[in-house]
């Protein structure tokens, strides 16, 4: 399940998304009944939130390098 969220971070390459996963991830196994509680859910979101930060920061430094090898190429 964290390569899902690392994918979707990578795809959106938005921050708006790390406090939507935060909330729809938890919801989401509670409702699966993958795990109960508070502290599953507490756990869950932090994980959620962490792997999709690391998929949106993998997304603006490729956007970023790709700009600037553009940039240079055209320059």
């Amino acid at each position: 399940m964290i390569p899902t969220l690392i994918v979707l971070g990578s795809i959106v390459g938005r921050w708006w998304l790390v406090p939507v996963v935060a909330i729809a991830w938890p919801v989401l196994l509670i409702t699966m009944k993958i795990g109960t509680g508070f502290i599953f859910g507490l756990e869950t979101s932090i994980i959620a939130s962490a792997n999709t930060v690391a998929g949106v920061v993998l997304h603006r430094a490729v956007t970023r390098a790709l700009h600037r090898l553009r940039n240079r190429s055209a320059g």
